[in-house]
């Protein structure tokens, strides 16, 4: 593999400007076996599969979706038939950004929810969003995805309510999100946790599964009322409502709220 990627290089073309390409062949051990400098000022764009194959380490995968970057397997994206399957044709040329990596022209709103559909062959689809992901999945060719946006129904609030741990523990290991919050509530405190809940439905409800479970109002008042559940790492948080926030962004990296357009 060595020899075919230095021949590849050495038969760059050169001409005019004065700019060198320098090539060096590190070993896994760290020692150099091999560093040329060679002339250049004009190098052709090359559409060969070692150029198709730059942002990939390891069989990772780095697209660049509307301005937003994912990073995925070559795994994943082969296990459907299509769009992209065909992106990783040896024989494609395809457009990159400055960073090498693979640009899609499209919205990345809902480009998450179409990685874990690949990645775990089902999600739930946001009722209110059906329309929009429907679309995202014709264009890439995901037959399935296409299915389960036709037959996505509305959430009944009944099935997010739960009275014990085991029914909470049992509806955290069904869900097919990527992750779940699980909010603890008193049942004559339901004033004051109307508005609460209603915002964390609003804001991180089309992303996260969102459950409630009463604790008895004689027990002390903990220190938390949220469990933070990330399913893919299986790790997990206690927070309050103020630092709900902070502790999404630690489990699951920077994101912003959910805001409908």
């Amino acid at each position: 593999m060595m020899e075919e990627l230095v021949s590849a290089l050495i038969e760059l073309e050169v001409s005019g400007h004065s700019c060198s390409l320098e090539i060096a062949i590190n070993q896994k051990d760290g020692t150099t076996i091999q560093t040329k400098t060679y002339p250049s000022t004009h190098v052709k764009q090359i559409e060969t599969s070692e150029i198709n194959d730059a942002p990939l380490i390891e069989g990772l995968v780095k697209l660049n979706v509307g301005g937003t970057v994912f990073q995925t397997t070559k795994t994943t994206l082969n296990k459907f038939d299509g769009f992209f399957r065909g992106l990783l044709r040896s024989d494609r040329s395809v457009a990159k950004d400055e960073n090498g990596n693979i640009f899609i022209d499209r919205d990345p709103k809902h480009f998450r929810l179409i990685l874990n559909f690949m990645r775990y062959d089902n999600v739930d689809i946001p009722y209110s969003d059906r329309h929009e992901i429907r679309k995202e999945a014709e264009y890439y060719s995901l037959r399935d995805l296409v299915k389960l946006c036709d037959d996505a129904k509305p959430v009944q609030m009944n099935d997010r309510f739960f009275k014990s741990i085991s029914e909470v523990t049992t509806a955290v290991a069904n869900s097919t999100k990527e992750g779940v919050i699980v909010v603890w509530y008193q049942e004559d405190e339901c004033f004051f946790t109307l508005s609460q809940n209603i915002e964390i439905i609003m804001n991180y409800g089309d992303e996260y599964d969102v459950f409630y479970i009463s604790y008895d109002k004689n027990r002390s008042m903990m220190n938390y009322t949220c469990n933070v559940f990330n399913k893919a790492t299986k790790k997990k948080k206690e927070c309050t409502f103020t630092d709900l926030q902070r502790t999404i962004e630690s489990l699951f990296g920077a994101t912003e709220p959910h805001a409908d357009e």
